[in-house]
């Protein structure tokens, strides 16, 4: 049996872009690199240019495969992620529960008619 990695993508995982902007990244950079190296026809440029492209590749990659995990671990992080979110469903219920019944108790005070003494 080979080995299942999963990777979960959860709206929480905003520490790094998206690949896409990563690769446009990329590509300014390796712009603003090799540019000026092939116009200038200077060779040292160019491969000064090379070597930030194979680490920036380097690091995109590593940073994509880190968040691999095995199908016991994702239902763990799945289990996780479900009880936050019923967690945060269930506290924003109650607010608007104590909201609505504050709200409640300062309309009955207000249409009350003060009561003569």
């Amino acid at each position: 049996m080979t080995d299942i990695r999963i990777t979960i993508i959860d709206s929480s995982q905003s520490r790094k872009p998206p690949v896409p902007k990563q690769l446009a990244v990329i590509f300014v950079v390796l712009s603003a690199l090799f540019g000026p190296g092939l116009l200038a026809g200077n060779v040292a440029m160019q491969w000064a240019g090379f070597c930030v492209c194979v680490l920036m590749f380097a690091a995109t990659v590593k940073a994509n495969v880190g968040d691999r995990m095995t199908i016991e671990d994702a239902r763990e992080k799945l289990e996780a992620l479900d009880a936050k979110a019923k967690a945060a469903a269930k506290a924003k219920a109650e607010a608007k529960a104590k909201a609505k019944a504050e709200a409640k108790t300062h309309m009955e005070s207000a249409i009350k008619p003060p009561m003569p003494k």
